[in-house]
């Protein structure tokens, strides 16, 4: 896990250095990444950990209206919580929108919601002498495997200057919310790499002839 958000940083920042002083035409259209850090709780598992984020993101209205489907990986452990010993990872396919409530030049405050489903699978209790139970006895590994179903709200600040490639957005609190006592609350920081429109790669091709 921890390569696997060293590399997310790498992109990060190969982006952000190459992008820096370009200035195109874009097409409203861009690959959006992100890095979080957040718990996890359901019916009997619970834990925090890391995720990252992969999606496409088409934009509307000038920019102020957003929609991106996505895919969210992460791994999850209980840290610092007085639960047995329980690894686990989710996957989560989803379907966002988010709207600017309040737009400057080139930061904007947003609020966005959307729909997802999650598929859970770890182990729950080692089954080893640190693995008790409530009562002091010893409970055998339980593996895990659920699909969750659930809708998010959210609530962050956008940075985007539209001659720049590359545009951030902070979210200091993202909430899901499902059946099966889903919940999932992160922090989350993403990056959207803009991609160039079609008469942007016509002209380059123009004068390259």
């Amino acid at each position: 896990m921890k390569q696997t958000v060293g590399l997310a940083f790498v992109v990060f920042i190969f982006f952000t250095l190459t992008s820096a002083g370009q200035s195109a035409e874009f097409s409203g259209s861009s690959i959006k990444t992100g890095l979080a850090l957040g718990g996890f709780s359901g019916k009997v598992e619970e834990g925090v950990g890391f995720m990252m984020s992969l999606g496409y993101q088409k934009s509307y209205r000038e920019g102020r209206l957003r929609l991106n489907p996505d895919i969210i990986a992460g791994s999850f452990r209980p840290v610092g919580l007085h639960q047995r010993d329980q690894y686990y990872r989710l996957t989560s396919l989803g379907l966002n929108v988010s709207s600017d409530v309040i737009k400057g030049r080139s930061i904007s405050l947003f609020i966005g919601t959307g729909v997802s489903l999650n598929y859970l699978r770890g182990i729950l209790g080692a089954g080893g002498p640190d693995d008790k139970s409530y009562y002091g006895g010893r409970q055998p590994s339980d593996y895990l495997y659920k699909l969750y179903y659930a809708g998010n709200l959210a609530l962050g600040f956008r940075f985007d200057q539209k001659e720049r490639r590359v545009a951030y957005q902070f979210l200091p609190f993202t909430g899901y919310f499902g059946n099966k006592n889903f919940n999932l609350g992160f922090a989350r920081f993403d990056v959207d790499i803009k991609l160039n429109s079609k008469s942007q790669g016509t002209s380059s091709s123009s004068q390259k002839k």
